[in-house]
């Protein structure tokens, strides 16, 4: 190669010396231009254009490379198909949901009967209200606000009133499965401390007293609203003579006609 006739190579050779290059490291021909070419941005080139001093200037090769960024594409579409995606299938729940509790209210009242319907809309005009649990079927008493329990009695019909109050009563369970009262049958929730005539704090079973062995009428409404009243007012106060505890405190004692317990 003649590097006489090679402007760029005399170039290089003026600027760093005559021996820069020796016959093996000669670069082969158009190597300096395959490494001054470049992709630029379609902007960069008109920002070049602009800036140039040149009235006409001629390209020689423009390449347009347009590409879909099918990455961001397929994440947007997937997006789209699961928002309408789960908006059907919430349509359809709501649809199926709405024909499974019509089918299940024509199946209860086949399979649980007129008689209990009218049970529980006569027992709903005294407070109460039917309450199905996992192994129980109760009729429930919701004490709004709480019942302040502060009165205890004794058999020989003594009559403690606490200054203070000793548990706040939130409601009663009755378990309307057991054909008689017995001991499980009766549950209380309450706040505070424990009711001296329930077993646990907060909720728990209530000691039957005697009202143990009496028969729960649910074919009666009339005599069922009575025994639930007694049984409401049996736990509004404390039988002491057989209490789990008896309450400490400060507290006023009359006498009065004994009435039943919870013994």
């Amino acid at each position: 190669m003649d590097n006489n006739n090679e402007p760029k190579l005399n170039f290089l050779i003026n600027l760093n010396g005559e021996n820069c290059f020796d016959d093996e490291s000669m670069p082969q021909e158009n190597h300096f231009i395959s490494v001054i070419e470049k992709d630029i941005d379609f902007r960069e080139a008109l920002l070049k254009l602009g800036e140039s001093q040149q009235e006409r200037v001629r390209i020689k090769t423009v390449i347009l490379d347009s590409r879909l960024d099918f990455i961001a594409s397929t994440k947007k579409l997937k997006s789209i198909f699961n928002e309408e995606f789960t908006k059907m299938i919430k349509a359809l729940n709501e649809k199926y949901n709405a024909e499974v509790l019509a089918v299940k209210q024509l199946f209860r009242k086949e399979l649980v009967g007129q008689g209990l319907i009218n049970m529980v809309n006569e027992v709903s005009k005294a407070g109460w209200v039917l309450v199905i649990k996992e192994n129980s079927v109760n009729l429930y008493k919701c004490y709004n606000p709480e019942f302040m329990v502060k009165l205890g009695m004794f058999e020989d019909g003594k009559v403690r009133e606490y200054q203070n109050v000793i548990t706040f009563l939130r409601g009663i369970y009755v378990n309307i499965l057991h054909p008689k009262v017995t001991s499980g049958t009766i549950h209380l929730a309450t706040d505070g401390a424990k009711h001296p005539n329930c077993e646990e704090k907060f909720f728990g079973s209530a000691c039957p007293g005697t009202l143990e062995d009496r028969e729960i009428p649910v074919t009666d409404p009339k005599a069922l609203i009575a025994l639930l009243n007694e049984i409401s007012s049996t736990y509004e106060v404390m039988h002491l003579d057989s209490a789990y505890y008896v309450p400490s405190g400060n507290f006023t004692e009359r006498k009065e006609q004994p009435q039943w317990t919870t013994a």
